[in-house]
């Protein structure tokens, strides 16, 4: 069953739809879809790039948060928000019926953009992309049929026990009753009614649904049990790379909504869950709850049991130590054993809050991410990178402040009562220099820095989630200053970041927009002048601050994942120009055009794929095209690397390294690469005429591209001297300011009737 909601702007119903044989994109972590022809960037809507349209959402029987209603329409509390944040975004909607497993298959293999109300987990966390604001915490209670009794996790043994299908209840429980040897028969249902429907026949024991179920509903036939499993967060989810870029639209309204009293976030919360607090949730008290369920009654004939019989007494003291691991399991992490996010959470909820103080509560937070975890994570391996973050926390823990892992590489460190700024500063010194000391990884001496944000105060906080927003804030405001550091939070950093986002969601638009542009800079044979090809190099013609350098919006591109689409448009744009210039005979088919890939770009899965399509498309040799790779991509997966360069070269195009020397690739493993082209960098070519040291750099570097049979080319040439000086070096092609800057295509006339140069 679908059902379409049109919440298109007005002017947008006016667009063509966008072309449908768009190809699925690899997995980025904000990449996504792009369309490979100028007609399918004309079709999009303006409020939010890459949304395709519709926007397909799996509705599954999850009363009251999400279901089909009588009239055979979406409701429930997630229908209720999406709607909204749909219309306030212009998009248009349309739910696909589906049974859950159904849905997180479909979400999974792309042929969903979104589904409602999933569950975060670690496993889930590598099949789907989860949106940053939680809509609210939850867990699951277990319901038993009248006569069966289940006062703890204990009494699963041997009893036949319906969960939801691929269900995180389902995935909580066999990983907490194979620890403690119990062994359920676990029955799977693909939705709960239909495991409350087989309860009532007999033929199982017990059901586990989440707390929510059962506001709306009459279970005249199961009776509530105390055991409660596995706090969790619940989320909208979208395939992995989240190619629509539809979580961070979400995540915008509902930080909006959900600081908003009035707004359909609360509303929602009281027409479909019964008033229930879904913002605030006192995890402390579910703990507690589920340390003592089914614990009490017997604890309390313990005595008697004792002397009764000794084998209860034993299981007794069995139970109690199963709650406890229980409760330990939901507050601490797994892997680090500090306190986890909703302990975090809890503890900071409790020291904001005024209801049991009698005088403001003083303290600060520090918030630790760790530098380059990634690259240690990723070249040593992940074991590696489990021991490295266990390590850290145990010096974390020596530092004698209260800590606890957010996640991933993250920390959260919380200094009571202390306010002063130099105590601060003295703490999060001792915090960077426990880090430094060398730690052993694999037989690798590892040296870790960090990168700390700091907030100073809890007075001007009432919600522990704007809290840490604002320590993160002033982490990556630390990182940005050269990592190893740390920064204190400022009202103009929240702004400043505030205006990063902006400036994200434009430059999401501006691919539709048609703001962005391209500029070709010649590219000349240092021997004879004769024009050898053109580097293709992004602008964006921004409708507010004019025309803007790459490096104003690139590394935002890069830290958000945009570099994905935006290559893939500077790709197919630069290839479509020069096949233009050929087919209209301005120029002969050897002229090249040189094209910058990034890292992301290269390492998606289906790469070859697209990169065939755009060649079809244009029809455009391989032949004239030169992809430009950086040497950081080389160093961190040079085998993979080689073989993908190896397939480029199969299909005639060029490679070349730009920017060399500037990076840290061994001049051992170059010869195994199938390269064309050494393109020195600009730093050196600047100061090329200061010194003899300075040529003797850029010699060698010409001398060692010519040894490994391939191009050496200068960038950056802005003088006669430079240009001479280079040609007597050896060095076979140059551009720069001195041939000409780099210019629109219609402005390009003068050199495409410029005479083809030799490469050497």
């Amino acid at each position: 069953m679908v059902l379409s909601l049109k919440l298109v702007l007005d002017y947008g119903k006016q667009l063509s739809r966008r072309n449908r044989w768009l190809t699925q994109w690899g997995k980025v972590s904000l990449g996504g879809a792009i369309a490979f022809s100028s007609l399918s960037l004309l079709a999009a809507v303006e409020t939010n790039a890459y949304i395709q349209d519709p926007v397909k959402v799996g509705v599954y029987p999850g009363p009251p948060k999400v279901f089909w209603n009588d009239q055979g329409e979406p409701a429930g509390f997630f229908p209720d928000v999406i709607q909204e944040i749909a219309r306030l975004e212009g998009w248009t909607l349309e739910y696909v019926s589906c049974q859950w497993p159904d849905c997180l298959a479909a979400v999974e293999a792309g042929e969903l953009d979104l589904m409602l109300d999933v569950s975060y987990s670690q496993q889930r966390d590598a099949q789907f992309d989860f949106n940053r604001e939680v809509l609210f915490p939850s867990w699951s209670v277990i319901y038993a049929r009248p006569g069966i009794k289940i006062h703890s996790v204990l009494d699963l043994h041997k009893k036949r026990i319906a969960v939801l299908e691929n269900g995180i209840q389902y995935e909580a429980l066999q990983v907490t009753t194979k620890e403690f040897g119990i062994e359920p028969i676990f029955v799977q249902s693909p939705a709960y009614e239909e495991m409350f429907q087989i309860l009532e026949r007999g033929e199982i024991d017990g059901v586990v649904v989440n707390r929510f179920y059962p506001t709306h509903q009459h279970l005249t036939n199961a009776v509530k049990t105390n055991v409660l499993i596995k706090p969790d967060q619940v989320h909208f989810a979208a395939p992995e790379g989240d190619p629509d870029g539809l979580l961070l639209a979400i995540d915008r309204h509902l930080a909006v909504m959900k600081n908003e009293s009035s707004s359909v976030y609360y509303q929602a919360g009281e027409d479909w869950l019964e008033g229930i607090d879904i913002h605030k949730t006192d995890w402390l008290l579910i703990s507690r709850l589920a340390a003592i369920s089914g614990t009490t009654l017997l604890a309390s004939f313990s005595g008697i049991l004792f002397f009764v019989n000794r084998r209860l007494k034993r299981e007794i003291s069995d139970r109690i130590a199963a709650q406890d691991q229980l409760r330990h399991k939901a507050l601490y992490d797994s892997l680090t054993k500090l306190p986890n996010r909703h302990f975090l959470l809890t503890r900071l909820a409790d020291r904001l809050s005024s209801d049991h103080q009698t005088a403001p509560v003083k303290g600060s937070v520090m918030f630790l991410d760790l530098d380059r975890f990634k690259a240690i994570n990723d070249s040593l391996g992940h074991a590696s990178g489990d021991q490295l973050l266990i390590e850290m926390a145990e010096r974390l823990k020596q530092t004698g402040h209260w800590v606890a892992r957010l996640g991933g590489d993250e920390f959260v460190i919380i200094l009571d009562d202390i306010t002063d700024p130099f105590n601060v500063f003295q703490a999060a010194e001792a915090v960077l220099a426990t880090l430094q000391s060398p730690c052993i990884l694999n037989n690798h001496e590892v040296i870790v820095t960090g990168s700390l944000g700091i907030v100073i105060g809890f007075d001007a906080y009432a919600d522990p989630s704007n809290l840490l927003r604002d320590a993160d804030i002033a982490m990556y405001w630390s990182k940005a200053s050269g990592r190893n550091g740390y920064a204190v939070f400022t009202e103009k950093m929240r702004a400043l970041a505030a205006e990063k986002l902006d400036l994200e969601n434009e430059l999401r638009r501006a691919l539709f927009r048609q703001e962005l542009i391209l500029h070709y800079q010649p590219i000349l044979g240092l021997k004879d002048r004769g024009l050898i090809g053109f580097e293709a190099l992004i602008r964006w013609q921004h409708p507010d601050r004019g025309l803007l350098s790459p490096g104003t919006f690139i590394p935002l591109a890069e830290d958000t994942g945009l570099i994905v689409p935006l290559g893939w448009w500077v790709l197919e744009t630069a290839c479509r120009q020069l096949k233009q210039w050929q087919t209209h005979g301005i120029h002969n088919e050897h002229l090249t055009v040189n094209v910058n890939v990034s890292a992301a770009q290269l390492n998606q899965a289906d790469f070859l794929e697209k990169l065939d399509h755009i060649l079809a498309t244009t029809e455009l040799s391989g032949s004239s095209l030169v992809i430009e790779i950086t040497e950081s991509l080389l160093i961190n997966n040079l085998s993979g690397t080689c073989q993908l360069l190896q397939n480029l070269r199969d299909r005639s195009i060029g490679i070349s390294i730009d920017d060399f020397g500037t990076g840290y690739s061994s001049f051992g493993s170059l010869h195994q690469l199938p390269i064309t082209n050494l393109k020195i960098d600009r730093s050196f070519i600047n100061r090329v005429e200061d010194h003899v040291r300075n040529q003797d750099i850029v010699k060698t570097i010409i001398m060692l591209a010519h040894q490994l049979g391939v191009i050496a080319t200068a960038e950056g040439i802005e003088s006669e001297e430079q240009h001479l000086l280079l040609k007597a070096l050896g060095c076979d092609l140059g551009q720069g300011y001195l041939f000409d800057r780099p210019q629109p295509a219609e402005r390009l006339k003068h050199w495409l009737k410029h005479p083809v140069g030799e490469l050497r």
